[in-house]
C-alpha cells in the first residue's frame, strides 16, 4: 500500500489512502471522510461525509464535466498552456496553472489567488 498522501488546505490537514475497491479514501483532521471510485465508464464518483455525491466524466473532447448533488455542471478543461481551466455552472471562470517551482497557482473568478506546494510527502499546501 504505499505511504499516504497529505495536504493542507486552509489549516485543515487531508490525508489520502486507497479504500482497497479501487478507490481513494480522504481523511480530514476533524475525521470527515471522502470517497472518491471509479464509476465503471471512465469517469469517477466522489461522495463525502454528508452523503452528497459529484459525478465527474469526459466530456468528449478533451475536458471533464462535473456533475454535483444539485444538478450544476462545470467543466473542467486544458487552457493549452500546461493549465486548467474550470468553467462553473454560473460562467465563472477558475484558472490553475503550474507555478514554475512545482506547485499550482489557482486564480478564481474573482482574482483571489491560491497557491499549492508540494509538501515533500507526495500531497500539497494550499494557501
Amino acid at each position: 500500500m504505499g505511504a499516504p498522501h497529505c495536504s493542507t488546505i486552509e489549516g485543515n490537514v487531508l490525508r489520502q489512502t486507497p479504500d482497497g475497491s479501487g478507490g481513494t479514501r480522504i481523511t480530514d483532521s476533524k475525521g470527515q471522510v471522502t470517497r472518491i471510485r471509479p464509476d465503471g465508464s471512465g469517469g469517477s464518483i466522489r461522495t463525502d461525509s454528508k452523503g452528497h455525491v459529484t459525478r465527474m466524466r469526459p466530456d468528449g473532447s478533451g475536458g471533464t464535466l462535473i456533475t454535483d448533488s444539485q444538478g450544476h455542471v462545470s467543466r473542467l478543461r486544458p487552457d493549452g498552456s500546461g493549465g486548467s481551466l474550470i468553467t462553473d455552472a454560473k460562467g465563472q471562470v477558475t484558472r490553475m496553472r503550474p507555478d514554475g517551482a512545482g506547485g499550482k497557482r489557482i486564480t478564481g473568478p474573482n482574482g483571489q489567488v491560491t497557491r499549492c506546494t508540494p509538501d515533500g510527502s507526495g500531497g500539497s499546501r494550499c494557501q
